[in-house]
């Protein structure tokens, strides 16, 4: 079987049984071995066509030392002796950088792990060891069955990270790498969840939940305790979730088949896994703890197959089924990840038990385990198979830009000296010849009896040649007297200059950093490349800012909470809305108590939408501070008391753990702000501690909710208002309390949607109601077909606010009405200026639902929740059909800070002449202003920025030569304009006089050139003058400017063809069926064929948020113009006036004036 068949085939792993036969879990980076560096490092250091030229200099001068064939001017050792130096050189300087890589992998190969061994094996072999951290070095004793007795004991074991194969089982601890790509199976955290860092892998810092794979309940119902009773566990510990991986694996049987070989298995094209419907997931190692309970307990007893001829002679006939792991081939997708397990049969003669397992439940090699105390898993893949090391490549052998430049600068040396060589070897040929009876002095001749001149003739005649060197023994000779045409010193120089360039770079304390202990290391020898980088391209999530959101802003109720943040945006207007600190959000606004239904809803949604968990901060790395209550309690068993906050609102000792920092920023800051705090989450729901009463708890009120006889609208316009009554019933203060949300279904954000929302269940004593938490961009919130009353809802940017939503609330009365009115168009005008601060916003919404349309939908989920096929598409479309009819209740918008130095340090790479480009998922209002905040746009781009929305590629390929025209236009780009670039084919006249001028600026010059060289020197001849001027001089300025002409001519010429090109572009696409749907205008050329960018304009996709702010804006004017004076007082008010008029200094701080 070839390699790549091999390949293609799904890999079987067996828990517990190493699988020798495959790859170790060695990771190799270095180039050269002890056995290669010397022909491979040598064989790089003649890439150098100089090295490789003075290499052949040296043997022609050694041939011609040494032998008759032709004669060498110089010594070879004056060329070899500096070649060697300088190759010597070269070579240590790559010895060094690749000792620095294979100490390096040594230090990562050699990495201590832990993997699950019997301890029988591990006591038995010297070169295996225990670790004693784990459990204080004590075994975990389950029933380890062996050839002839059965003994207890599984071990802890050491070993070094290259030495775990596929097969291991292996632990992780808090804080240590993912060794190997393994499948997720246990770990201490809720329902063996693991949380986990990929900044080495995709540079992003934000934590990434895996989980342990899921099972339906119809599949665990026959696993039961001794009891008889089906058992719940939510944690376990290392020791309890040894023991039941541990009786599922090869540990407990080494002689066990894998499940995978059950003849009992389904075979063929049908589904693998049993997947019923209306069933909640169940987290995977409940059931395999209880499938290991049964193999001892006889509760549902596993198989065993009397198949003697399976095993050696000696060896049990008779073996148990044990985990095993079928996956797809290794590959480079590290977002993906396919593959089954396996667990034994549960009933007698009945199939082994298969679960999906896909990306969720895999853990990448190079990860990192954080705020998780332990995890365990199955190693997958090893080494060269692992996703990571299949994206990587072998150091690449390659030479920097400036051996690239001096390697062709050595070729157009070696050009002219082999031309100067043949030269002069041709003419020393033909001098000999013709001059030989001359050289006498040489010692030629060719009459040997010819007596040496000036001497006696009693002299014996000398031993003449006689004849001379033939062509190419003169060529060779040649060859040796000018080779140092190319210089060896430029070859000790660069090594020199890089030498002392990576020892800078080493050392440099500007390339230090304090926090990390971290200095920047040479590791190649292109040290010479990064001073001639040209173009930067980066994100600007944890590259540009800091990726720690701030909860900074909100709109609700109409109202602005919050100070503003500086723009940064040249020439910006300022919009002078109106604003009230953070604090006043939990002001009463009636004299009942509680917070206004939008209010409250909206903390709601901060604290209950979203997927936050609540996990033990083993990490301690940031101090915390105390809030006193009435009492003090100690944290118990894992479970987060209300009395104490972290810095980021988390109960004392635990930490928030979110899948994206906007949702930890807003989880922090309704915990730490207003008294919303999340306390825990699990299979049973979320628990929030609540500092404030809530409007459910009038009976009156949820009872009205739920008949539809009260509407979110009315609430929210009844409890908004100081003078509004609710009339409804009695509402008891509840003061700081618990409650006890339960979460129905999950639907998780995605591109498409935009949004991510959950169905909760209110506690009983808040009269149990169903409802859907909403939040995602303001395009998919504030669309006509998911709010509830899509004509307060702006979706066109006229100046006069006209274009907006049909439809309407019918039924609402006119006080109801104009507030959602009010507070809709406010929420849209408030966005804007959001936008305009660099704020990243979220719109929040909420959706009370009756019994039967929460029940109906849950169906429609559940079903796409256990679909096979199409699970995905069929998961976000029961999410679009229940995230209608939402009730918008605020806004939010949160601050990303940039690094330190980003603005200066893009500024600086400007000046450099480095040119930056920025990915950024932001929307292009805020896009813009981050921009003008890092200096990646300045004020000189303000006028020429082009804005391309969605579109074809025909499009924006439109848009973009539309708007290069438009600026030659308006001579911003005067180099373009017809005038300077007249075409010679534009017309036949024109034509006709372009070449005439050229012709005659030619003959002129050839005028010029025969009068100083001939006529004038003839005539100062004729005329007797012996101080005759150099004509040099004239004649070398007439030669500049023919040159210049002709590069005038060339760059004219590429410039003309720039133009050409974006004209058709646009004609082209406008003679288009989708150019004469989208041009505003009819398209007109001018006499010439021109176009004449004026008359065409495309249209944009849709109005963006500064457009509809301003109509939403234009809107509240006209209805409430009373306002507009009180906007504009608020700009007199001095700090001393806004702290008296908030009440408290508390409620005004520095940042706020």
């Amino acid at each position: 079987m070839t390699t790549n068949e091999a390949e293609e085939r799904d890999r079987v792993i067996v828990a517990g049984r190493p699988d020798l036969d495959l790859c170790r879990n060695q990771i190799i980076t270095s180039r050269y071995t002890l056995l290669s560096f010397l022909p491979v490092g040598i064989f790089e250091q003649f890439r150098r066509v100089a090295n490789l030229y003075f290499l052949l200099i040296g043997v022609v001068m050694f041939i011609g030392e040494n032998t008759p064939l032709f004669q060498s001017v110089v010594n070879p050792v004056t060329v070899l002796f500096p070649l060697c130096f300088v190759i010597s050189v070269s070579l240590l300087q790559e010895g060094l950088a690749d000792l620095g890589r294979h100490r390096s992998d040594s230090k990562v190969n050699n990495h201590p792990c832990i993997i699950f061994g019997r301890s029988k094996d591990v006591d038995n072999d010297k070169v295996r060891k225990r670790d004693d951290t784990v459990m204080g070095g004590r075994d975990v004793n389950i029933d380890v069955y062996d050839q002839n007795s059965r003994a207890n004991g599984i071990a802890f074991e050491s070993i070094k990270r290259m030495n775990i194969r596929q097969g291991h089982l292996v632990l992780i601890r808090n804080r240590d790498m993912v060794p190997a790509d393994l499948v997720l199976l246990a770990s201490s955290a809720d329902n063996g969840n693991v949380y986990i860092e990929t900044s080495s892998i995709d540079g992003e810092t934000n934590l990434k939940l895996r989980s342990s794979p899921n099972l339906p309940k119809e599949i665990t119902k026959k696993m039961f305790d001794e009891d008889g009773n089906e058992r719940k566990v939510i944690r376990e510990t290392l020791e309890e979730a040894t023991k039941r991986i541990c009786k599922l694996s090869a540990l407990a049987f080494p002689h066990g088949r894998s499940s995978i070989e059950n003849a009992n298995n389904r075979k063929g094209n049908e589904s693998r896994t049993y997947v019923p419907k209306n069933s909640s997931p169940q987290s995977v190692f409940q059931m395999m703890k209880n499938a290991a309970k049964s193999i001892s307990t006889g509760l549902g007893e596993i198989t065993k197959y009397q198949d003697a001829s399976h095993y050696a002679e000696g060896e049990e006939s008779g073996s148990n089924y044990v985990m095993a792991v079928k996956s797809e081939p290794p590959n480079a997708s590290v977002n993906t990840f396919n593959g089954v397990l396996f667990l034994p049969p549960v009933d007698i003669d009945g199939p082994s038990v298969e679960v999906p397992l896909s990306g969720e439940n895999f853990l990448l090699r190079g990860a990192v385990l954080r705020n998780t105390e332990w995890a365990i898993g199955l190693s997958c893949y090893t080494g060269k198979d692992t996703k990571l090391a299949r994206n990587s490549f072998e150091t690449p052998s390659k030479l920097s830009r400036l051996d690239e430049l001096t390697n062709q600068t050595v070729f157009s040396i070696l050009g002219i000296m082999f031309l100067l060589i043949a030269y002069l070897a041709t003419a020393t040929n033909l001098t000999n010849n013709y001059y030989f009876e001359h050289l006498w002095y040489a010692g030629m001749s060719r009459n040997p009896a010819k007596q040496w001149p000036y001497l006696p003739k009693s002299f014996e005649p000398p031993i003449w040649q006689e004849r001379t060197q033939n062509w190419f023994q003169l060529f060779f000779t040649t060859l040796t007297a000018v080779s140092q045409f190319v210089p060896v010193t430029l070859y000790v120089t660069v090594e020199i200059v890089t030498f002392v360039m990576r020892f800078l770079m080493n050392s440099d304390l500007n390339m230090y950093d304090t926090e990390t202990d971290t200095r920047s290391i040479a590791r190649s020898t292109t040290v010479t490349d990064p001073g001639q980088v040209e173009y930067i391209f980066s994100d600007k999530t944890g590259t540009l800012t800091q990726n720690v959101m701030t909860f900074t802003r909100c709109s609700v109720d109409g109202k602005i909470f919050g100070a503003p943040v500086m723009e940064s945006s040249p020439a910006s207007t300022s919009i002078n809305s109106t604003f009230l600190t953070l604090d006043n959000l939990l002001e009463y606004n009636s004299d009942a108590a509680i917070l206004s239904f939008n209010r409250e809803m909206f903390l709601r949604v901060m604290s209950l939408c979203h997927t936050v968990v609540v996990e033990k901060d083993f990490d301690q790395k940031t101090p915390h501070k105390t809030i006193e209550k009435e009492e003090n309690k100690d944290i118990e068993n894992g479970v987060a008391t209300k009395e104490e906050k972290g810095r980021d609102g988390a109960p004392i000792g635990f930490a928030y753990q979110a899948e994206s920092p906007d949702e930890g920023a807003l989880v922090e800051a309704a915990s730490a702000e207003f008294d919303f705090q999340l306390l825990s989450r699990d299979s049973s729901g979320i628990r929030l501690c609540v500092g404030s009463s809530s409007i459910f708890s009038d009976e009156v009120v949820v009872e009205r909710l739920k008949n539809g006889s009260l509407t979110e609208e009315r609430l929210a316009a009844d409890t908004a208002s100081s003078e509004g009554k609710l009339g409804f019933g009695a509402t008891p203060s509840m003061g700081v309390h618990e409650e006890l949300w339960e979460v129905l279904a999950v639907n998780k954000f995605d591109s498409t949607r935009k949004r991510m929302s959950v169905l909760v269940r209110s506690p009983p004593e808040l009269g149990s109601i169903p409802m859907l938490l909403c939040k995602g961009a303001d395009s998919a919130m504030l669309d006509p077909s998911v709010v509830k009353d899509p004509s307060h809802i702006i979706i066109g940017g006229d100046a006069d606010g006209q274009n907006i939503g049909n439809g309407g609330n019918i039924g609402a009365d006119i006080a109801e009405d104009e507030f959602d009115k009010d507070s809709n168009l406010s929420l849209q005008s408030h966005l804007g200026e959001f936008a305009r601060e660099g704020l990243r916003t979220l719109v929040l919404g909420v959706r009370i639902l009756s019994e039967s349309e929460c029940a109906d939908w849950l169906e429609e989920y559940q079903e796409a929740a256990t679909s096979i096929k199409n699970r995905d598409e069929l998961l976000s479309k029961a999410a679009i059909s229940i995230e209608t009819k939402l009730h918008i209740v605020g806004a939010t918008a949160i601050e990303d800070k940039l690094q330190v130095g980003v603005p200066n340090t893009i500024d600086l790479l400007g000046k450099a002449g480095i040119k930056l480009w920025v990915l950024t998922g932001d929307k292009r209002e805020t896009a813009k202003e981050i921009g003008y905040a890092t200096k990646v746009l300045t004020e000189k781009m303000r006028n020429g920025l082009i804005e391309v929305a969605q579109a074809s590629t025909d499009e924006v390929r439109t848009i973009m030569a539309l708007a290069f025209l438009k600026l030659v236009k308006h001579a911003k780009l005067p180099d373009y304009q017809s005038a300077a670039i007249s075409s010679e084919t534009a017309k036949p006249m024109e034509t006709f006089f372009f070449k005439f001028g050229k012709f005659r600026r030619r003959m002129k010059r050839a005028g010029r050139r025969f009068w100083h060289r001939y006529i004038k020197v003839l005539i100062w001849y004729c005329m007797c003058k012996s101080d005759l001027p150099d004509p040099d001089p004239v004649l070398m300025s007439i030669d500049e400017e023919e040159r210049k002409e002709e590069s005038i001519l060339q760059v004219t010429e590429r410039r003309r063809n720039v133009r050409n090109r974006a004209e058709k572009i646009v004609r082209d696409y406008l003679n288009t069926t989708e150019g004469m749907a989208r041009c505003k205008s009819r398209l007109y050329f001018s006499s010439d064929d021109k176009i004449e960018v004026e008359d065409v304009e495309l249209p944009s996709n849709g109005p963006d948020v500064f457009d509809k702010a301003q109509s939403a804006r234009s809107l509240l004017k006209k209805r409430h113009p009373e306002e507009k004076k009180a906007s504009r007082e608020i700009e007199g008010l001095t700090k001393e006036q806004l702290e008296a008029s908030c009440g408290s200094a508390r409620d005004a701080d520095d940042e706020l004036v």
